[in-house]
């Protein structure tokens, strides 16, 4: 029994002394004031009472209260870390923030909105069906298989030959011609010397 005390003892301690543990403090409430309830982290220890860094993430800058031991109808309560998480939780939500998951495992607070338009999005690219990259439909691949027909028009000369020979032959001439007309002016430009 002794060793049980003990140990409580022993993790009482390191509760107190623990930095990062916050506890609640419920203030007296008169007609003109109400009772109000704070959460924090215990600064210091001082003998009238207790400087508190308020717990509050939503806030961007630190705050801190004295509490004053003759104001306190309660406290300092030790607020567990599950009660503390569903403490933030709640006042996320409060403000229209939801807990989600990231990609790397933490928890993260995003705009409820956001949240919402996001799984939208999700939801609508699930149900469109990708194109299937190995999708070959079989008329692309009869085509591959035969050559073109013979007597089919080539598309490339604008469909008006019937003869497939004529455009070569045109290609040819054009090229001769141009030879000739780069063999004249070589000729009078560089051997006219």
């Amino acid at each position: 029994m002794a060793i049980i005390l003990l140990l409580i003892a022993a993790a009482q301690e390191i509760g107190q002394n623990d930095p990062r543990q916050t506890y609640e403090f419920i203030e007296k409430g008169s007609l003109p004031v109400e009772k109000r309830t704070v959460f924090g982290r215990i600064v210091e220890k001082r003998e009238d009472g207790y400087l508190v860094e308020i717990d509050a993430p939503w806030e961007s800058t630190r705050r801190t209260v004295t509490l004053r031991d003759a104001m306190l109808e309660a406290g300092p309560l030790l607020e567990t870390a599950a009660m503390r998480d569903q403490r933030i939780e709640q006042s996320w939500a409060e403000r229209g923030y939801t807990k989600v998951t990231t990609v790397d495992g933490q928890t993260a607070f995003v705009v409820s909105r956001e949240v919402e338009l996001a799984e939208r999005a999700r939801r609508a690219g699930l149900d469109a069906r990708p194109p299937d990259p190995d999708y070959v439909p079989a008329e692309a691949l009869l085509a591959l298989e035969l050559p073109p027909p013979l007597d089919a028009p080539d598309v490339e000369s604008g469909g008006g030959s019937t003869f497939p020979w004529a455009r070569r032959t045109g290609q040819a001439v054009l090229m001769l011609a141009a030879l000739l007309v780069a063999y004249v002016i070589a000729r009078n430009t560089f051997l006219s010397e």
